[in-house]
């Protein structure tokens, strides 16, 4: 390669220095490649060290500075200074005079980076901007190798944006033996399989002339509609068709130029050291997109088997002539818009109508009434007035039971005990429900009271009817109306009638009603059908049925509207569940985890320093130092990962470990699955659409802004990456980073799998723990399992301390216990406090001494079953892995939670306890909103001059407002369809499917396979 660019340059030098040259005006009917065959006609051919300046009539200097850089690792920003581009000989290094001489030639300066984050380099560009398809030559040298001096890249490019351009890079980076070309289209990044390394341009065993490194090497570029081909000397290093990728195709100007964005996967910068790069010379032939097809019928007809030139010819000099259209940036012809105009009419009609309805809807509706304040008082009047006359009846003889209404959420003896002390008997309880078909019930049926009679019976007492009743009572019942029903704590709605009646018409009735429900009256309700001695009713029985899913099982929650079977005459328990129990302030506590976490990724996204600590990222270096100790290792800490995982087991096993029921187990078995997948499976549906639609395109140029290289997120590639992806989500085993959190805004999914697999987990290590009855055997039970979790890098460590903390508590009270005594309590909380705070400290000696790097090189490797540090020395431990900072954080923060009043008051904060049922919502869907909201705000505001420190505070106010409305509108849809399919999931786990019928039921089949035999037989 060198031998062919001496004699090149040779040539030219001879001929320019006898005016052996021709101008490129001489070549009318083109330039033909004789390697490759085509035919260009237009041309620009520049020898730098034949020229003491650049001719601004075929380049302009260029003279900019971006506000922005795209790259997801680019932190700098390059610009480019007139006076960094000087034609000569005075930076070129004395080995490399000796091997090229001293001939001049464009010298391409770049600067130092500066603090903030700026890279001034150099570079030209064509005037023409209609260069289409041709073959790009020129001999260019690297920069200088300088050891850790940071990395450039000096480039002959064809660029019209980021997704169509082609270029050829000579990266000098910022260790030398790295050097490397890069031959790159359609804004590709340079990786193993197209870059060239420079030990292999220098090598001999290549089948070509070796190269010195840091030598002028000759680089080229053919283009066609078909293919790109990269040349370096005589290798051609790459070859593209258009099967293999998309190809470049809009119209583009040449440039060359030396720059850095502080990539330290492209070109490992930014350069610390003033480098220069040298371009001898340039030579490009190309058509013109401007040439009409009727100008190329006449270049046909007038070259035809007319001579042309050679683009290997080094006499030509020179350029061919242009206008000035060739000077303006190509724009892409319009197509189709009148389909999409169409298409734009009937979707926005259609929204329209949605629109319009919802607000009709909301009109309509609303109970506008309510804002007018002279309707309060009127309201709470009416209120008022009813309250007063249900207390004047409740002194009524006979009456008094209802005011003991709300002990029926209680036990029969409850009740029993306080009608004995009013001087009743046994109440027998009889609801009627207005709407309940009563066409079967036969002549007894007259015996009802009226649609709006709730009725008591009480045995051996007498009442009067009540007035309020809007029918008279049967004269065999006594009535009694219940509160109204606007005191929704007293509502009764969903009993079932019980009727005065013989033994025979409720055996009749209920029989219905289990046709008419699928319940099996033979299995739900047995008596033996005769009276009792003393005239009471016969005893029955009714069983449970199979519990909802998504509620609590019957230990957990109140008796059931229809109890048990009862000592007494047949009775019903009138009572509405109340919502299942919520111990608030761990609710709190995994709701301020959350946030943490959220907040954490903010800083990681938005200021990394103050979460890292780490390199040239501080845009307030002073202020940052402290931020990144007491705000970032305290309260943006990663440890904030572990409560989550050691909390949910207090919801997970606390009422089998205080019942021993396993059909609450085996319903929690049966839905985990569901109840942690469907809510992903819905938003990473709703990422997939979003992404694909471009709405994070502004995160790719935030890294130059933020100076944060965390965020990365490319969309699916199809619809099969995307079903693949959730399948292996929901089967993937842990400790992992999953396929799909490449495709997903912050990878927040690696977390399910793990909860998922350790929800099994600490379901099977209740089934044994709760047979462990010996104290001290439990506690080395656990102890073992915390160990064997924690040494082999599982999160299953987190889990077994939650399933040991519910243990102590439901088992032996330990909580109240501890609480009872100041001298466990004090010194307890003291010494969680202390670890709690410790803890982080890690983060903050981690520069000094890394705990975490030493921790997780004792542990062995997955592979070899060595300790890491035998196969991988001292390595840092993944996100994704658990180290014993997570464990006695998580585990000491519970324990404070558990024990401390005032900190579980401040969990119990209704702010707080607001965000707990958004969780979910909140936790897979804020990394979307900070990388396309939020994003694009920074990168916005950043551009229009804003100072940093206001772009930050805008940026967390509007992103967290943004993810508040997200999740308030979000949350109840994804718990509706999470609910509705755990129903059904349990149903079809727990009922028996329904007997298949015949589609001609309740007719025989004969009936439509014999329809055509029948008209046959008449004819006959």
């Amino acid at each position: 390669m060198r031998s062919s660019f001496l004699s090149l340059l040779a040539l030219g030098l001879s001929a320019s220095a006898q005016g052996i040259t021709r101008d490129v005006s001489d070549c009318s009917c083109g330039f033909r490649d004789p390697g490759t065959d085509q035919l260009f006609t237009q041309s620009l051919i520049v020898y730098f060290n034949e020229t003491a300046q650049v001719d601004t009539n075929v380049f302009e200097i260029e003279d900019y500075l971006h506000k922005k850089e795209e790259g997801w690792k680019s932190t700098y920003i390059q610009g480019a200074d007139p006076s960094n581009l000087v034609i000569g000989n005075n930076a070129s290094l004395g080995w490399q005079n000796s091997t090229d001489g001293k001939s001049p030639s464009l010298q391409l300066f770049l600067d130092a980076a500066t603090q903030q984050h700026v890279v001034v380099g150099s570079g030209l560009r064509t005037l023409r901007r209609d260069i289409q398809y041709g073959s790009f030559r020129a001999s260019m040298r690297s920069a200088h190798p300088f050891d850790s001096a940071g990395g450039s890249a000096l480039s002959m490019m064809l660029n019209f944006n980021s997704s169509d351009n082609m270029n050829v890079d000579l990266m000098n980076m910022n260790d030398p033996s790295d050097a490397r070309v890069g031959t790159l289209v359609n804004g590709e990044g340079p990786n193993d399989s197209i870059v060239t390394n420079y030990t292999i341009l220098g090598a001999d065993d290549t089948g070509y002339p070796p190269l010195h490194p840091f030598d002028f090497m000759t680089v080229r570029m053919d283009w066609n509609k078909t293919d790109v081909n990269f040349w370096i000397g005589e290798n051609n290093t790459r070859s593209i068709t258009k099967k293999d990728r998309t190809l470049p195709k809009a119209p583009q100007p040449l440039y060359l130029r030396h720059w850095s964005t502080g990539d330290k996967t492209y070109m490992e910068g930014p350069p610390t050291k003033q480098s220069v790069g040298n371009v001898a010379w340039v030579r490009a032939f190309f058509n013109s997109s401007l040439m009409t097809t009727s100008e190329h019928k006449d270049f046909d007809d007038r070259c035809f088997q007319a001579p042309t030139c050679l683009t290997d010819d080094e006499t030509l000099r020179g350029q061919s002539a242009f206008t000035a259209e060739a000077t303006k940036k190509w724009k892409e012809p319009k197509t189709g818009e009148n389909v999409r105009l169409a298409a734009a009419i009937v979707a926005a009609a259609c929204s329209s109508f949605g629109i319009f309805a919802l607000l009709n809807v909301f009109l309509r509706r609303t109970p506008w009434h309510l804002l007018d304040p002279r309707s309060w008082g009127k309201e709470k009047s009416s209120r008022e007035l009813r309250r007063s006359v249900r207390e004047s009846l409740q002194a009524q003889p006979g009456k008094a039971h209802d005011s003991e209404i709300s002990t029926l959420a209680g036990s029969d003896e409850s009740i029993k005990s306080q009608d004995e002390k009013k001087g009743f008997s046994s109440p027998k309880v009889r609801a009627m429900k207005s709407d309940v078909n009563l066409s079967h019930m036969g002549p007894s049926s007259s015996k009802v009271a009226s649609s709006n009679t709730s009725i008591i019976d009480w045995s051996g007492s007498t009442a009067a009817p009540t007035p309020n009743t809007t029918a008279p009572p049967s004269p065999n019942m006594k009535a009694y109306p219940f509160r109204d029903s606007d005191e929704k704590e007293m509502e009764i709605k969903s009993l079932e009638p019980i009727y005065e009646k013989s033994a025979a018409d409720i055996h009749s009735h209920k029989a219905t009603e289990a046709k008419l429900t699928g319940v099996d009256y033979f299995k739900a309700v047995h008596h033996d059908g005769k009276g009792d001695a003393n005239g009471k009713r016969p005893e029955v029985s009714v069983n449970s049925v199979p519990p909802t899913p998504g509620l609590l099982s019957p230990s957990e929650k109140q008796p059931d509207a229809v109890g048990a079977e009862q000592a007494t005459a047949f009775t019903a328990k009138v009572t509405t569940p109340p919502k299942p129990p919520r111990i608030d302030y761990l609710a709190g506590l995994v709701a301020i985890a959350c946030i943490g976490v959220t907040l954490r990724h903010f800083i990681l996204t938005f200021w990394p320093y103050v979460a890292a600590a780490n390199g040239p990222t501080a845009h307030y270096p002073k202020v940052e130092k402290w931020l990144a100790i007491f705000l970032g290792d305290y309260f943006l800490t990663p440890l904030w990962i572990g409560p989550f995982f050691l909390t949910s087991c207090r919801f997970l096993t606390g009422n089998y470990l205080r019942t021993g029921n396993l059909d609450n187990l085996a319903q929690k078995i049966t839905l985990r699955a569901f109840r942690l997948l469907i809510p992903v499976v819905v938003i990473v549906t709703l990422e997939y659409f979003l992404i694909s639609m471009g709405l994070t395109g502004s995160l790719v140029y935030l890294p130059s802004v933020t100076w944060a290289t965390w965020p990365f997120v490319t969309p699916f590639p199809n619809f099969g990456s995307y079903m693949s992806d959730l399948i292996q989500l929901a089967y993937f085993i842990p400790t992992g980073a999953p396929e799909i959190i490449s495709h997903y805004c912050v990878g927040v999914l690696w977390t399910m799998p793990v909860q998922l697999q350790s929800s099994y987990m600490v379901f099977l290590g209740a089934v044994l723990v709760r047979n462990i009855k010996t104290p001290w055997k439990r506690i080395g039970f656990y102890i073992f399992c915390f160990a064997m979790s924690w040494y082999a890098r599982s999160w299953a460590a987190c889990h077994w301390l939650g399933l040991g903390l519910s243990d102590l508590e439901v088992t032996y009270k330990w909580i109240k216990h501890v609480q009872a005594r100041w001298y466990l309590l004090y010194p307890l909380l003291t010494s969680m406090s202390l670890l709690a705070l410790a803890t982080p400290l890690i983060m903050v000696w981690s520069h000094q001494f890394n705990w975490q790097m030493k921790e997780n090189s004792i542990h062995p490797d997955q592979a070899t079953g060595q300790p890491i540090v035998l196969v991988d020395g001292n390595t840092y431990p993944d996100y994704f892995i658990p180290t014993l900072a997570h464990v006695t954080f998580a585990i000491s923060l519970q324990i404070i939670v558990e024990m401390s009043k005032w900190v579980q008051a401040f969990l119990s904060l209704k702010v707080v306890l607001w965000i707990h049922p958004h969780i979910m919502t909140i936790y897979l869907t804020h990394g979307f909103i900070f990388w396309s909201w939020g994003a694009w705000v920074c990168v916005t505001l950043h551009s229009a001059g804003i100072p940093y420190w206001a772009n930050l505070i805008i940026t967390a106010l509007t992103s967290y407002t943004v993810i508040a409305m997200v999740a308030k509108i979000l949350t109840p849809w994804i718990e509706f369809i999470t609910r509705a399919t755990l129903r059904n999931v349990w149903r079809w786990a727990s009922e028996a499917p329904i007997p298949k019928r015949q589609t001609t039921a309740p007719f025989n089949k004969e009936l439509i396979l014999n329809r055509q035999a029948e008209p046959e037989q008449k004819g006959e």
